[in-house]
């Protein structure tokens, strides 16, 4: 849903990542999804990029804010987590 309202204002989403072996390879909304573990290769090609972490798991935000921080993002200069 996040994503679709920031496509519909014209933010462009270059990557969705994701650890879920059924989506990874797919698209959506257009968009490739990645896996997590290309995360840090992508912040090194897109240092300007932002990532959102969207948490769907009450009680997973910190394990996101982990993986993104290990990837190089700093929150809340160029990554934000929320639910």
């Amino acid at each position: 849903r996040i994503a679709r309202l920031l496509i519909d204002l014209d933010v462009k989403v270059d990557a969705f990542f994701d650890v879920s072996p059924k989506r990874i390879g797919s698209t959506r909304h257009g968009v490739p999804i990645l896996p997590q573990q290309q995360l840090a290769s992508w912040k090194k090609k897109n240092q300007s990029g932002f990532a959102i972490g969207a948490v769907g798991i009450r009680g997973r935000r910190h394990i996101v804010r982990d993986l993104l921080q290990g990837a190089g993002f700093n929150e809340p200069l160029d990554t934000v987590c929320i639910a």
